[in-house]
């Protein structure tokens, strides 16, 4: 992190979304938290085909032994699935950039980096590094919160130290481990977060409709990056639908290389109802051509002023992330543990 990061805007939400999640309106939520929920119920089906009309019983031994190989196979196959190519970026349009940000996780497994932003708040500023390995279900997120004087010349290297606030988050072997060093304690629990296999596909046609009251409702992907805040950049379906939902809107300005990544550079204004919630008059996002992942989002009110902002470093996915760190009770040493 020698990097200097700059200036980026950007709203939080917090680890994600519930399964086919409606929310109603749009905006920050006053307690970073997620929008609101409602349980959705998944339905699969198998057809069971036989060549003969043999049925042989399996022993309970046998069966076990079925069972553990039928669930081997199923993490493999998790761990090796199948992304969605990202259209050619050269001749993308409006709509496949649309769809790649509300759908970024179809387009990696792995990812690693650090973000900055602010929530709204310019002297408030949160710093989350991170990794993440979907197929495994395994995530590390480290928060840094900081109260910094002059946002246009922040950088990691000049952020206040120590941090007036820091926690880290393991997700990892059906646990999560949350250690605040804050407060000097730990405490394990379930993993209570999402996998893979949570985050039922949504048409982008369906994902926002218009409730009898005649108010919008979105609905949500689960986000089974179950890194903090990772709605913020590797996740943004609530940013991309806030500000890209009005086409007539916002403009795709090129393409440029940005902290080693190739990105669409995004320029719009935002609407008046979205805009009026984050006091951002106009926006440029900058966008991975490969995933959608919000890579820089800048955010100006009606005078031109930087209003939010948010901003990664060393992003990186597939092939080229650092490895997600482990927890280890010797790293909780003295503390509290519950």
């Amino acid at each position: 992190m020698n990097n200097m990061i700059k200036n980026g805007v950007i709203t939080a939400l917090v680890l994600g979304v519930s399964v086919s999640v409606t929310a109603v309106a749009f905006g920050k939520s006053d307690d970073n938290s997620s929008a609101p929920t409602s349980e959705a119920v998944i339905e699969s089906s198998a057809e069971s085909v036989t060549d003969t009309e043999l049925i042989i019983e399996p022993s309970a031994e046998m069966a076990d032994s079925l069972m553990a190989a039928e669930n081997i196979v199923e993490e493999k196959v998790s761990s090796v699935r199948a992304l969605t190519s990202a259209p050619d970026c050269n001749s993308a349009t409006k709509d496949d950039v649309f769809h790649m940000m509300i759908n970024t996780i179809d387009y990696f497994n792995e990812a690693s980096g650090t973000m900055m932003f602010s929530c709204g708040a310019p002297d408030n500023v949160t710093v989350v590094e991170f990794q993440t390995n979907m197929p495994q279900t395994e995530s590390y997120s480290r928060v840094m919160t900081y109260s910094a004087g002059n946002t246009a010349q922040l950088t990691i290297d000049n952020l206040a130290a120590p941090a007036e606030y820091e926690a880290i988050m393991y997700c990892q072997n059906g646990e999560q481990i949350a250690v605040n060093a804050e407060s000097g304690s730990a405490s394990r629990s379930k993993f209570s977060g999402f996998t893979l296999n949570d985050a039922v596909e949504v048409k982008d046609e369906d994902r926002i409709t218009t409730a009898p009251d005649g108010m919008p409702c979105v609905r949500y992907r689960s986000n089974p990056t179950n890194v903090e805040f990772s709605s913020m950049c590797l996740f943004p379906q609530e940013i991309a639908i806030g500000f890209l939902r009005d086409q007539d809107l916002w403009e795709i300005e090129g393409i440029k290389e940005f902290s080693g990544l190739n990105c669409y550079v995004i320029h719009g204004k935002a609407s008046e109802d979205y805009g009026a919630k984050l006091n951002v008059a106009e926006f440029e996002f900058l966008v991975d051509v490969n995933t959608g992942v919000l890579v820089r989002y800048e955010g100006f009110d009606a005078n031109g002023n930087l209003s939010d902002f948010m901003y990664t470093e060393n992003l990186r996915f597939d092939g080229s992330v650092e490895s997600v760190e482990k927890y280890s009770d010797k790293l909780v040493e003295g503390y509290s543990v519950g």
